[in-house]
């Protein structure tokens, strides 16, 4: 795929066009332009993401104080990538110039700023070190994603989830 070797600023529609063996007039026939073609392409996914990320949030307002709740969160986590694996990688690696640049810092941002609202209001007042381990958490899960093999993002993102959840309460206080 153009985008993923190319990523979105160097992409070329001529080169989508060639490679998917269609004519260019015909490809903008349905796209206008190269931002509506990649917004085709990862549109959804974005918007599935961010609904993951607020729902989330919701359910775990409290604070993520039990193996439901943790094990809930992983198994959302793993089927979004199941799903929107491709894509996430291209908001994520491979958006620069694009509408979606900036995806992966407003989400880390996002999901930053609802651990220290959920942690702080729950007595936990060290707001550097729960954007610390929210960031760490993140790159954690993106480096699983990205790297490890499909049959064992799985196990190893339980192996995470135990690393940054397990008695989380009791070390934050």
């Amino acid at each position: 795929m153009e985008f993923e070797k190319e990523g979105y600023y160097k992409a070329s529609v001529l080169r989508i066009a060639t490679r998917s063996k269609v004519a260019i007039g015909n490809l903008y026939r349905y796209f206008k332009c190269k931002s509506e073609l990649f917004d085709a392409l990862v549109g959804e996914a974005a918007e599935e993401i961010r609904k993951f990320v607020r729902t989330s949030y919701e359910e775990n307002f409290q604070g993520l104080d039990s193996a439901v709740k943790t094990g809930k969160l992983r198994n959302g986590i793993v089927h979004l990538f199941e799903t929107y694996g491709r894509e996430l990688l291209l908001l994520l690696d491979r958006s620069e110039g694009s509408a979606y640049n900036d995806f992966g810092d407003k989400l880390c941002k996002d999901i930053c700023m609802m651990w220290k609202d959920s942690f702080v209001k729950n007595g936990a007042e060290d707001e550097f070190m729960l954007g610390l381990i929210a960031e760490g958490f993140i790159s954690g899960l993106l480096k699983i994603f990205r790297d490890a093999k499909p049959s064992e993002r799985g196990a190893k993102v339980d192996k995470l989830f135990v690393f940054y959840f397990h008695n989380i309460q009791e070390r934050l206080w």
